[in-house]
């Protein structure tokens, strides 16, 4: 029994990953304000720390950084910023984290 329940919450912590990846790369697409953007990717950063832990959130918090570069979303003049933004979001996943321990 425990062994179908360990199944199940794997199967949702997958969802949920995927869910806040397509959700943090999908969001520069739909709004074009930088700070509407940054909130929501911030938001669910805290929501995946909480939700998932903090490797998963690391992993949420560079992908949409990595597609941005790929994609060509940010201007060529941005781009020495990326890893900046990157370790911020590192960085923020991994207080919040030992915020979230206390």
């Amino acid at each position: 029994m425990f062994e179908m329940f360990r199944k199940k919450e794997k199967i949702y912590k997958i969802c949920v990953f995927i869910f806040f990846i397509i959700l943090a790369v999908c969001t520069p697409y739909f709004l074009k304000n930088k700070n509407i953007i940054s909130t929501i990717v911030n938001s669910i950063l805290f929501l995946s720390v909480f939700f998932l832990g903090i490797w998963q959130a690391i992993v949420i918090g560079i992908v949409p950084s990595l597609i941005a570069i790929s994609v060509g979303l940010l201007p060529v003049v941005l781009l020495p910023l990326i890893p900046f933004i990157m370790i911020s979001n590192i960085i923020l996943v991994l207080v919040f984290g030992g915020l979230k321990k206390i």
